[in-house]
């Protein structure tokens, strides 16, 4: 799949002026026992979150956050394709 996903993250600098603090492409996960299927981590953040962020990315790079953490992604599928007779396969590259 060709479609990129890009993360923005915008704030507030300590004088009150809106800043952008990135504009990036984010690189997907994509694992063996899903062919075709993209992961993209967006967001994440471990405690408290406190403002301006700096990084949308935490420390700590788990899956799942801990206590007041979070976690935001996008889970992309690859299209059904048809084949004979009508039937549906999964999307092979």
């Amino acid at each position: 799949m060709s479609l990129q996903i890009k993360r923005v993250v915008t704030g507030v600098d300590a004088k009150g002026k809106s800043v952008a603090y990135e504009a990036s492409d984010i690189a997907p996960v994509e694992l063996a026992m899903m062919p075709g299927a993209q992961f993209f981590a967006i967001w994440g953040t471990e405690g408290a979150l406190e403002s301006p962020v700096a990084s949308p990315q935490p420390d700590n790079k788990t899956f799942f956050p801990g206590p007041g953490g979070t976690r935001f992604g996008l889970l992309r599928f690859p299209p059904r394709v048809r084949g004979r007779a009508g039937r549906t396969r999964p999307y092979r590259r």
